[in-house]
C-alpha cells in the first residue's frame, strides 16, 4: 500500500490510524510482495473472548466467531465498493495466522492475564485484482521475519474475570488504551 512500509500493523479503533508491530525484512518483503497479487494486502482478524465471556459464558466463543463474520462482511462490502474483493483464506491455520499477526509472542504478552490474550480469527485477502496466483501457505511462511515493536496492554488493570459486568471500566464512559504501546503511528490516509 502507498505509503507503508512492508509489516504487520494493528488498527487503534480509538485513533483512527494503524500502528506498525512488525517491520518485515527486505528479503521477507520482497519474498511476500512476489506471492501477492499485485496492489493487494492481508487483513488479519483476532478475538479476546474474556470480552465476550464477562458477560455471555459459555456463549462467547460462538459470539466472537458472530463477531468476526459481521468483520468479514464489512470488508466484502468495503472492498466491493472500491471495485476490489476480499477473499476469506483457509489455507492457514490458526497458529500460522497466530505467528503472522504477533499473536504466538508470549515476551509481547507478558503482562497480559492468559484468559486476555487474543485468538486468531481469520485471514482475508483483499485485492484489486484476481486472487487465482496467490498461494497462501508460501507466502504466510516470510511474513513474520522481522523486527517486531511494542508489547499488548491489559485490556484493564482493576478488572479481574468473573467480576460483574457493571463494573466493565468501558460502561462508564472511560477512554480504553489501545492493546500497542503506539511506538510508530501511522495517520491513516483518505
Amino acid at each position: 500500500m502507498p505509503g507503508l512500509t512492508g509489516g504487520v500493523y494493528h488498527y487503534v479503533s480509538r485513533d483512527h490510524c494503524l500502528e506498525r508491530r512488525c517491520l518485515l525484512s527486505r528479503g521477507a518483503n520482497d519474498r511476500l510482495t512476489a506471492a501477492f497479487p499485485p496492489h493487494s494486502f492481508l487483513i488479519g482478524l483476532s478475538s479476546i473472548h474474556w470480552r465476550e465471556a464477562w458477560k455471555y459464558g459459555e456463549r462467547a466463543f460462538r459470539y466472537c466467531q458472530h463477531d468476526a463474520g459481521h468483520a468479514i462482511a464489512s470488508f466484502s462490502f468495503a472492498a466491493a465498493a472500491l471495485g476490489w474483493s476480499a477473499r476469506l483464506l483457509d489455507a492457514p491455520g490458526d497458529a500460522d495466522v497466530a505467528a503472522l499477526l504477533g499473536l504466538d509472542r508470549d515476551a509481547d504478552f507478558a503482562e497480559v492475564a492468559a484468559a486476555d490474550r487474543e485468538h486468531p480469527d481469520v485471514l482475508l485477502l483483499v485485492s484489486n485484482t484476481p486472487h487465482s496466483r496467490f498461494s497462501a501457505p508460501l507466502a504466510l511462511r516470510f511474513a513474520p521475519d522481522g523486527v517486531w515493536e511494542g508489547r499488548a496492554n491489559p485490556l484493564s488493570r482493576s478488572m479481574s474475570i468473573g467480576r460483574s459486568s457493571t463494573m466493565w471500566p468501558g460502561r462508564r464512559g472511560s477512554r480504553k488504551r489501545s492493546r500497542w504501546r503506539l511506538f510508530n503511528p501511522l495517520s491513516c490516509r483518505y
